[in-house]
């Protein structure tokens, strides 16, 4: 089956981009990847993540550069003060350091509504679509996803700051200090795992906006020193 012109460019993009080094760039072709004519530019990511792999083996990833701003106007109930994830690189698997300041001015209530945009660079900036809830996705209520504590009572470190962690979300200010957590990189789609992206968050009940914040950050992978012993 023949692939159509504009499948061709899209490969060549991807391709370029998915690469870890030029000189592997000319390895991606048409047939290791099996693009097909219908092929939607998200699978035509994760075929060039699972070529890469089969040359780098096994791989770790590295987030740096990690900056949010809030992009919303003054009047939203939901203002971040600070947000901060360290260290900077971040190795995935790994620790990080987490820590927020949030200010909400107002009651937040179900259904909270979170619409979900994240872009990634390939020469320019392309949306990546929603698939499977992953994605530019939109939650029409996140509150119905947030699994209630046992007991009704908040774990830590949420209950060490008292910090709420289900709706409705009482006005306050809430501060967590920097706190580790361990991140694993195997819930990380792999389109999602090498690029420069952007992401915005907005939020909104009942039809208005109470929050949006904006952050970029950078994602490399690399191969594991255990892949490198055995080339």
């Amino acid at each position: 089956m023949a692939v159509k012109p504009v499948q061709t460019v899209l490969f060549l993009v991807v391709a370029a981009a998915a690469a870890v080094g030029a000189d592997l760039v000319d390895q991606f072709d048409q047939s290791s990847l099996n693009i097909q004519p219908n092929d939607d530019l998200f699978t035509i990511l994760k075929k060039a993540s699972f070529v890469k792999r089969k040359y780098y083996g096994e791989t770790e990833i590295q987030v740096n550069g990690f900056s949010w701003s809030n992009c919303g106007p003054g009047t939203d109930a939901i203002k971040v003060n600070s947000a901060s994830v360290s260290p900077d690189p971040l190795n995935l698997p790994g620790n990080a350091n987490v820590g927020f300041d949030v200010t909400f001015s107002a009651p937040i209530v179900a259904p909270l509504k979170a619409e979900l945009k994240i872009e990634k660079r390939v020469l320019f900036w392309i949306e990546i679509p929603c698939i499977s809830n992953v994605g530019s996705c939109t939650y029409n209520d996140i509150c119905s996803m947030i699994p209630s504590p046992p007991g009704g009572q908040c774990p830590p470190p949420f209950s060490s700051y008292k910090i709420p962690c289900r709706c409705p979300f009482k006005p306050g200010r809430y501060r967590l200090p920097s706190y580790q957590v361990y991140i694993n990189d195997s819930s990380i789609p792999a389109a999602l795992a090498d690029g420069d992206f952007r992401v915005t968050a907005r939020l909104s009940t009942n039809g208005k906006q109470v929050a949006c914040v904006a952050g970029t950050l950078s994602v490399t992978r690399h191969q594991t020193a255990a892949s490198r012993k055995m080339k």
